[in-house]
């Protein structure tokens, strides 16, 4: 592992997420020499923190989160992000929609719960993957970003990119990456 991923995995308190984040490691590394012939990868990070490769020929990007790890690898910019489908308060709703976001997570006044959460997952996820395509993360600000209307997720968010969601069980994946 690269000094700066053995950084992240001591960061996290909880062991299975420290697993996890070894586990991305590996990923990353498997593909990076089973697909692309790079079996020795180096790495460095730029001024906001977001790792690449130092021969900059490809990008990646990582995820994980409870039962599973997400790895794209590109040779355009990419961003992934994998969340649980999970119950979600009001307030944090309200912290990270836009106005035409909130329209699309809220729905009708007969929209379940559940439903609203799945919905909410999904901008969630939409938002994490386009912070990690531009490399801002999520310190970027999520309420930047708007990626829905009332209709649901922008596929479309920028003439150059496509945004794709992958559901399985009760987690989404969504993955930005340019056209």
């Amino acid at each position: 592992m690269s000094p700066e991923r053995q950084h992240k995995a001591d960061r996290y308190k909880n062991p299975e997420d420290k697993y996890r984040c070894v586990f991305a490691d590996m990923l990353l590394r498997d593909i990076l020499r089973e697909y692309f012939n790079i079996s020795a990868p180096a790495f460095y990070s730029d001024e906001k923190g977001k790792p690449h490769l130092v021969e900059d020929k490809l990008h990646f990007s990582l995820s994980h989160q409870g039962d599973y790890v997400a790895c794209a690898v590109d040779e355009k910019p990419v961003g992934i992000d994998i969340g649980q489908i999970r119950k979600v308060d009001l307030p944090l709703i309200n912290r990270v929609c836009t106005e035409d976001e909130l329209c699309y997570v809220m729905g009708s006044s007969e929209e379940t719960n559940n439903k609203v959460w799945d919905r909410f997952m999904r901008i969630w996820t939409a938002k994490e993957a386009y912070l990690k395509y531009t490399g801002e993360g999520i310190t970027g600000g999520l309420k930047s970003v708007n990626l829905a209307d009332k209709e649901g997720i922008k596929t479309h968010p920028a003439q150059n990119l496509i945004l794709q969601q992958i559901t399985e069980q009760d987690y989404i994946c969504t993955i930005v990456s340019e056209i």
